[in-house]
């Protein structure tokens, strides 16, 4: 009887893909573009999922959320924007919390970048970003 030579297929470790498929090697897996990471085992480009804190199209390239934008999880979901009456200046946030509120007194629109975009709402005065 014939011998069949036998090949052990390799799993791509995380933050790699499988270019091809019969794959005997690890030196043959792909690695993720930068900001995007995959599961181990994965076979597909598009398995490269953008990281916390970044967006784009799944397989990349995926770019940095901005200042008064955030993003929790990981994929393909734009970035939120921090909402009203608070600000962010952190690039590529991964939490709301990094959504500061603006000081008592004072308002800021939805997405806002810097205390300095809090200013004091009606009847009340002080410098943008600071006490009203």
């Amino acid at each position: 009887a014939p011998v069949i030579a036998s090949v052990e297929c390799v799993k791509c470790a995380f933050a790699t893909y499988l270019g091809a498929t019969g794959a005997s090697s690890s030196s043959q897996c792909v690695p993720c573009l930068p900001n995007t990471n995959s599961a181990e085992g994965s076979t597909l480009a598009n398995h490269c999922l953008c990281n916390k804190g970044y967006s784009g199209a799944d397989a990349g390239p995926c770019i940095a959320c901005t200042r008064g934008t955030y993003k929790q999880i990981n994929g393909s979901s734009p970035c939120t924007a921090c909402p009203a009456d608070t600000y962010s200046d952190a690039f590529a946030a991964v939490s709301a919390h990094t959504c500061l509120n603006c000081t008592q007194n004072s308002l800021a629109p939805s997405g806002s970048r810097d205390k300095m975009q809090c200013v004091c709402s009606q009847g009340h005065t002080g410098p943008n970003g600071d006490i009203c």
